[in-house]
């Protein structure tokens, strides 16, 4: 698996009359004869209103109240999302410099299909989407491949954050979480995937971390 990446509307006042122009009012002549006449077709004009009309008014308002109310944010969705941008983005992998002399002077490695696991397994994060103040996994030198390795929540199997290569000899660290992890304290499973050079999976292994997110 190859590297992942991570108006204040302007005020409209009343239009203000143009220079010179002028207020003209204009009056209806008076028809006293057809005075009564008037006021009675006045009457018959006016529209009753029918209460089916009442009631449709209702359900549209009650039905905007619902829509309002699932799609305004919460507070809760805020306090979650808000907060900076990963700074760590995938995290930072760090080769040694001396790595063909590690390589020349390490051990026999493990059998193929094993993978030798040099992390710490209590990882803390200010919040999901800032880099763990202590989170490292390194790819030990006595292993035989490349590796790389999904995290994800073990109770629910979510998978919250996806590594990049980290070949052998090289560490990873200052790694943000992919996905919202809510505060607290939570179990996850870390699962490595041993790949050759081409990238084709050998085999995986797992192993159980206790992920703190403060905020």
């Amino acid at each position: 698996m190859t590297e992942k990446p991570d108006q204040l509307p302007e005020e409209i006042g009343e239009d203000a009359p143009e220079s010179g122009a002028t207020e003209q009012k204009l009056t209806r002549p008076a028809n006293k004869g057809k005075s009564k006449s008037k006021k009675k077709n006045d009457g018959k004009s006016k529209k009753k209103i029918k209460p089916t009309h009442v009631v449709i008014c209702a359900l549209v308002l009650a039905l905007a109240g619902v829509l309002t109310y699932f799609l305004w944010p919460s507070e809760d969705d805020t306090v979650i999302r808000d907060g900076p941008t990963p700074t760590g983005g995938r995290g930072t992998v760090m080769t040694p410099d001396n790595i063909d002399e590690l390589l020349a002077n390490r051990n026999d490695p493990p059998p193929g299909g094993h993978y030798i696991t040099t992390m710490n397994t209590n990882w803390t994060f200010n919040r999901w989407n800032v880099p763990s103040t202590n989170a490292f996994v390194e790819n030990d030198i006595r292993n035989e491949y490349t590796v790389y390795f999904d995290l994800a929540l073990e109770e629910d199997n979510q998978l919250v954050y996806t590594s990049p290569y980290i070949p052998l000899g090289a560490t990873l660290r200052d790694f943000a979480l992919d996905r919202i992890v809510p505060q607290g304290e939570h179990s996850a499973i870390v699962t490595y995937f041993l790949v050759e050079d081409d990238g084709e999976e050998v085999s995986r292994v797992s192993v159980r971390v206790t992920l703190n997110i403060r905020g």
